[in-house]
């Protein structure tokens, strides 16, 4: 009996909780801005000509854990309607832009702590850093023993989120190993996979110059 009632007064206490729906109205007031100066961001970086140099933000950018500042996406990513995708997606954690946006648009889940995970982690952002595709050559097999390499180049730019504002950059590129070991039943695949790997890589590198975790986040 002792079990039961304590299960009853449980199932009560969260049943008396908010709803995702009432979460979203609570937050909506603050993330609703900081969206739009996503979409200031995704704008500026996509048409971005001009020369950068190294940028050299206030303090350390964070991309995990609790007192994380920084978050990392493709520049179609942050495209509310991208009219392409990246030849390389990164495939790193976007749940704070995904859901966030997602929860704004009236589609969220019922599970009132994951909408309260994505807005927090949206609002704690200081920094973006936003990987800009500005060339990719795939690698082509050329026969059972070689192949032709393939090539990316890309620009990484480092934003303030609230100034909407581009603090510097980098430019990179990265090529496939002289030697990659693959499955001839799909050796394009394994090709493909090695690119992507050294891109995260070279990604990292320049990252680390500014953040304490980015080479643990793209190693």
């Amino acid at each position: 009996m002792r079990k039961l009632l304590l299960l009853c007064c449980t199932l009560l206490l969260c049943a008396c909780g908010p709803s995702s729906e009432e979460v979203v109205a609570e937050y909506r007031g603050r993330a609703e801005p900081r969206m739009a100066r996503m979409a200031e961001i995704a704008t500026a970086a996509a048409a971005h000509k001009a020369e950068f140099k190294a940028p050299v933000p206030a303090e350390k950018l964070r991309f995990a854990g609790d007192s994380g500042n920084a978050g990392l996406v493709m520049v179609e990513e942050l495209d509310v309607n991208p009219e392409t995708r990246p030849s390389l997606d990164f495939h790193v954690d976007t749940f704070w832009l995904d859901y966030s946006r997602d929860c704004l648009a009236g589609r969220a889940s019922d599970a009132p702590e994951g909408v309260r995970l994505a807005f927090d982690k949206l609002l704690a952002l200081k920094y973006v850093v936003v990987v800009r595709e500005r060339l990719y050559s795939g690698p082509v097999v050329s026969n059972d023993t070689s192949f032709i390499p393939g090539t990316w180049e890309a620009d990484v730019l480092v934003y303030d989120v609230e100034k909407a504002e581009l603090l510097g950059g980098w430019s990179v590129s990265a090529s496939n190993s002289d030697t990659v070991d693959v499955k001839m039943d799909d050796p394009g695949k394994w090709l493909h996979s090695d690119l992507w790997s050294r891109a995260r890589k070279e990604v990292g590198k320049v990252l680390a110059t500014v953040s304490e975790d980015a080479e643990g986040l793209l190693g």
